[in-house]
Formats: C-alpha cells, sequence, structure tokens
C-alpha cells in the first residue's frame, strides 16, 4: 500500500501533466483522505487558474480544486473530479 506522502505526490504530479502548458499558480495541498471502499487516496489540490486570456470557462484569476482519486495499492490515478470548496 502506498503512503500519503507518495499519494500526495502522485496527485501534484498529475495535476502538472493534465494542465501542462497551462498557467497553472501556486498548487496546495487542501485534503487528503483515506477511503475504504475500495481503498483508495483522495487528495484535493488547490491552484490558481491563470489563463492566457479570459475566453477560458472558468475566467481569469480563479481558484480551482481538484480532487484527484489514487489507487491505495498501486498508485494508479483513478479520477480528476472538479471539488467543491
Amino acid at each position: 500500500m502506498i503512503e500519503v506522502k507518495e499519494a500526495v505526490k502522485i496527485a501534484l504530479d498529475h495535476i502538472e501533466v493534465f494542465f501542462d502548458g497551462k498557467r497553472v499558480g501556486e498548487k496546495l495541498l487542501e485534503e487528503v483522505t483515506l477511503e475504504e471502499d475500495p481503498q483508495r487516496w483522495c487528495v484535493i489540490i488547490g491552484f490558481d487558474w491563470n489563463p492566457a486570456s479570459g475566453t477560458a470557462s472558468l475566467g481569469p484569476g480563479q481558484r480551482v480544486y481538484k480532487r484527484i482519486e489514487v489507487d491505495a495499492e498501486n498508485g494508479r490515478v483513478i479520477a480528476v473530479r472538479r471539488a467543491q470548496y
């Protein structure tokens, strides 16, 4: 089973890959929990969204939160969802 620090690193790395080339500002760990059924880490990462133009669907300069679910056994990212904060 992977430890919490590894799950957080996987989630942060996934944000980097997923938003490659986009204007993602300061990324911060907001929350992490171990869900039991099925066993997975749920990691919430918040970051500043600063697209090059105001035409992006989120608009310029907003804080965005993503819930990244990581399989606790093998470290595979299961899902990336919008998190409400």
